[in-house]
């Protein structure tokens, strides 16, 4: 697995991201606290293998609209 350091859009820190090697994605609990997150919001994480970073977004239907489809 890897870890990655967390951290918010602007830059505030949020903890640890884990991906085990089958590919679950765990350590969301403090981004979700910090950011209000509310049932149906949608999280985008954008990681940086270089860095081993990765940046939560939080948002709803127009977050992942301004991802694309691809």
């Amino acid at each position: 697995g890897q870890k990655f350091s967390a951290q918010m859009h602007d830059g505030t820190p949020c903890g640890t991201i884990g991906i085990t090697d089958d590919g679950t994605i765990y350590g969301l609990a403090p981004f979700s606290q910090i950011a209000g997150a509310d049932p149906g919001d949608i999280v985008v994480l954008e990681f940086d293998l270089t860095t081993q970073v990765v940046t939560l977004f939080l948002g709803d239907d127009e977050l992942l609209d301004s991802y694309g489809s691809g």
